[in-house]
């Protein structure tokens, strides 16, 4: 069980007055990294339980309510996002691990069958206690009646089961608030006040997926105290996940805000699926997008964001090691890379030898191939619920059950009352109005994920290491769920459950009263959604045999681009842009 509470505020209060000459950063970051594994694996015993469970909650909040002068850019940012845990393997490669699993499984003497797989699983679920409470009064009913095919001790012999359970758990809020002004919650009248020479940007993003695998299993028994094919095999496996990504960015009430360039209030509700099946190879080779790698070579000064990555080329004098690769730490500005000194700390980190990092990036992408399903749990699959029976079981029993809830929410505001560019001439007595003035209040939410469930079963290499030789075996691919038995007399039941739950809500919104001047102004709410879900059950039996399969998805989508009535909106030289939900561009005028 893990549990995991954090809060990140960086918080200018409205009592502050802060005067910049440059450029002002207010920044708020969340990283979590948790891998939480429950795994019990019985060679003796006939009942295996496994049960993983995380919690994770967490607050990420960049603050100015304050007096602010800025003489260049200013930006104020809260992030939250989900890295995974660096271990190493052998010979120090490096693995990344993250996510909740449960793995659960009971084998007999003959420890045959694939070994289940332990790493990167995740989340959720349920037991079986009762089901089998039902089903063995049953059982022994039955197979009283067919003494010649079940042997003189089968009825006595099912008081002795196998039986594996595994259930995951997650509960993961995170929540990412960027504003400025308070809105006079306080009710002493100071709403924040901040003037900007340059451009300003106000950024939110609460940046996660889910990541859970349960996984339980009866493999082949050969206990004495079981008579060859009468005993009851039962597994159950169940994911549980319940995922809130919320991101705020907005101006708050009354508050005065005036930028002689750009002003930007953005919020990100990111749980973005990227198919990275064999192609996290080739890109772990390749040199990052061209639009975020820049080097020390290029003229004059070039638009640098968080993460970008430049490369110092030989001749480079002002800080840095020729041929390293450093990534940007700081605020988005324009810099002359030529005359820049890598060795800040504060701006810059160190990403070392290019060739070095993508070896170990690569190696680090191949060892995400090397689990109980040639990778596609690590890289495909983001909920796996399966489970599986021993065929030597008389009477078999396996379920799976995902349930899975996520829940987004990305508002970009500009809230009630709010004074946006409505000075002409700045505290140092320059002009406002320099036909750069465009505002932009963008709201974006992905929200998508690709779920498993029942007993799929893929091609898995198994890793064996003997003195400083490996040797890699390629099991069968077979794509199988539920239960099988193969023998006349014997009964297996069967059933998969997928129920998905997405509630997508995105606003962006100038509220009424708004008093807002600008050259050009683009209101943007954008929703992009996907759910992909494969079930699957199947087997026969000689006596009694059911599989089924179910698959439930509820998506409530909410999204708004709007400019309130009372609002007073000026659009100088450009125009009014209002973007729908499925990006569709109105040009209000």
């Amino acid at each position: 069980m893990s549990l995991l509470d954090s809060d990140a505020i960086a918080h200018i209060q409205d009592t502050a007055l802060f005067i910049i000459g440059g450029t002002l950063l207010v920044d708020a970051s969340t990283v979590d990294r948790n891998f939480t594994l429950s795994r019990t694996k019985t060679d003796k015993n006939l009942t295996g339980v496994s049960v993983a469970v995380s919690d994770e909650d967490g607050d990420t909040q960049a603050l100015v309510d304050g007096t602010v002068r800025v003489g260049g850019n200013m930006e104020v940012r809260s992030r939250q996002e989900k890295e995974s845990i660096q271990k190493s393997q052998l010979a120090d490669i490096p693995k990344g691990v993250t996510g909740v699993a449960a793995a659960a499984g009971v084998k007999g003497k003959k420890k045959k069958g694939t070994k289940l797989t332990t790493q990167q699983r995740r989340a959720v679920t349920e037991a079986i206690g009762r089901v089998i409470d039902i089903i063995k009064p049953a059982a022994i009913a039955r197979l009283s009646q067919k003494p010649a095919k079940f042997g003189p001790d089968a009825a006595k012999s099912l008081d002795t089961f196998e039986v594996a359970s595994a259930i995951a758990f997650v509960q993961d809020n995170n929540r990412a608030l960027s504003r400025i002004g308070d809105s006079n919650t306080d009710n002493n009248t100071l709403s924040g006040d901040v003037e900007v020479l340059g451009s300003l940007l106000v950024t939110s993003t609460a940046n996660n997926r889910p990541d859970i695998t349960a996984d339980a299993g009866t493999l082949k028994g050969s206990s004495p105290l079981l008579v060859e094919g009468s005993q009851f095999g039962g597994s159950a496996a169940s994911a549980i996940g319940l995922y809130t990504n919320d991101a705020q960015a907005y101006i708050g009430k009354e508050a005065s805000v005036d930028a002689k360039d750009s002003l930007t209030i953005r919020s990100a509700a990111i749980n973005d699926y990227q198919q990275t099946y064999g192609v996290n190879l080739i890109q772990a080779l390749q040199n990052p997008p061209k639009d975020t790698f820049f080097n020390t070579d290029q003229p004059g000064s070039v638009q640098i964001s968080l993460d970008d990555i430049v490369e110092i080329k030989g001749g480079h004098t002002a800080g840095g090691d020729v041929g390293t690769w450093y990534q940007y730490k700081g605020a988005s500005q324009n810099l002359d890379l030529s005359l820049e000194n890598f060795t800040d700390t504060t701006q810059w980190e160190s990403l070392g030898n290019p060739n070095i990092k993508k070896a170990k990036d690569f190696v680090q992408a191949l060892t995400t191939y090397l689990d109980g399903t040639l990778g596609i749990d690590n890289n495909v699959a983001d909920t796996w619920a399966q489970s599986t029976a021993n065929k030597k079981n008389s009477i078999k029993l396996a379920g799976s059950l995902s349930v899975v809830d996520l829940t987004h929410v990305s508002n970009a505001i500009i809230a009630e009352a709010a004074r946006i560019n409505q000075k002409t001439t700045a505290s140092d007595g320059s002009a406002f109005r320099t036909g750069q003035q465009a505002v932009v209040v963008d709201a974006q939410n992905i929200n998508e994920s690709v779920n498993l469930s029942g007993s799929i079963q893929l091609p898995d290499i198994n890793q064996q290491t003997k003195k400083l030789a490996k040797r890699f075996k390629l099991a069968k691919a077979e794509l199988r769920g539920g239960v099988k038995a193969v023998d006349t007399g014997k009964s297996a039941i069967g059933s998969t459950t997928i129920v998905m739950f997405y509630d997508n809500t995105v606003n962006a919104k100038l509220e009424k009263n708004v008093s807002l001047y600008a050259d050009s102004l683009k209101v943007d709410a954008n929703n992009k959604a996907l759910n992909v879900a494969l079930a699957a059950s199947g087997g026969d039996a000689g006596n009694v045999g059911f599989n089924g399969v179910a698959i439930s998805v509820a998506m409530d989508n909410s999204v708004q681009a709007h400019i309130d009535a009372g609002a007073t909106v000026n659009v100088g030289s450009g125009s009014i842009i209002e973007v729908d939900g499925q990006g569709n561009q109105i040009d209000l005028g």
